[in-house]
């Protein structure tokens, strides 16, 4: 039972053992009820245990339903756990199906977690869409953001196309 070994971790010392097992319990639970684990973790106090914890959550889910995880991780609210959140998603699913991850992506409000979410998506496809990735670091609003995603996807386009790379970079 899930809850039951989440309570009994919640009962350790505070420390990396307690954050471990219940990383552990919460990526395991998402196997079997993502929804349930999800709505564990959101419950649990803020800061970098709930973090840790919903992100494994959020990694496990996105492997098996990753319209459902979006959707649950756009509804979060603003800050870091968001941010990361969605990264995490633009990046596995931008790995799997690109078209459906630029799709969810689209509908984002524009704001800095977008903006995290779009350089992690454009980095997710670099090595294998390098022109979709550069245009999408192209879109970034944060301008630190994007010349650092800008560049990472060149380097990664360099490897795969270092002609169309280097033409990119020309213009």
């Amino acid at each position: 039972d899930p809850t039951t070994a989440m309570q009994w971790a919640q009962g350790l010392e505070e420390g990396a053992l307690r954050n471990g097992v219940m990383t552990r319990v919460a990526s395991s639970w998402a196997n079997n009820a993502p929804q349930e684990a999800a709505a564990y973790t959101a419950n649990l106090p803020a800061g970098d245990l709930q973090n840790k914890t919903a992100l494994s959550v959020i990694q496990q889910w996105s492997r098996s339903d990753p319209q459902a995880v979006a959707d649950w991780v756009s509804s979060l609210p603003e800050g870091d756990l968001r941010g990361q959140a969605l990264q995490s998603v633009a990046r596995q699913w931008g790995n799997h199906d690109p078209t459906s991850a630029a799709a969810w992506l689209d509908g984002l409000p524009a704001g800095q977690s977008r903006d995290q979410a779009v350089g992690a998506f454009a980095n997710a496809l670099a090595g294998s869409h390098p022109e979709p990735a550069v245009q999408w670091a192209e879109s970034i609003a944060n301008e630190q953001l994007r010349l650092s995603r800008i560049e990472s996807v060149a380097r990664s386009w360099m490897k795969v196309d270092s002609s169309a790379a280097r033409a990119y970079i020309a213009q």
